[in-house]
């Protein structure tokens, strides 16, 4: 796989919040799939399940319940704390890993 953005700033794996009805292991479904595009799970509180008759390509954020963030594994494997209040659309592209937009260490 290339990461055309660089290994030391493009997520692989990060906390999960579980919930009732988690699988508690990585399968690869949806159950287990996260992503960068929404910062709405990505909090110390659990979020809600979505049922089943919700929209069938939703895929939950990343979650902790740690205060204040969460802990990522990057590409390079080195692993980062990231605070809520990382801005969206750099959060984003940390999951992203051919989006073209360089990020420097300081803006995450």
């Amino acid at each position: 796989m290339d990461i055309w953005d660089g290994s030391s700033k493009t997520i692989l794996v990060g906390e999960k919040l579980t919930i009732a009805g988690d699988l508690g292991w990585v399968s690869g479904t949806k159950a287990t799939l996260r992503n960068t595009g929404t910062m709405e799970q990505f909090s110390p509180v659990a979020p809600s399940p979505h049922p089943d008759t919700e929209d069938p390509l939703h895929v939950g954020g990343f979650g902790s319940g740690h205060p204040g963030g969460a802990n990522f594994v990057f590409a390079d494997g080195s692993v980062k704390f990231l605070v809520t209040e990382i801005e969206p659309n750099v959060f984003n592209q940390l999951g992203h890993r051919a989006d073209g937009q360089l990020l420097s260490a300081e803006m995450y």
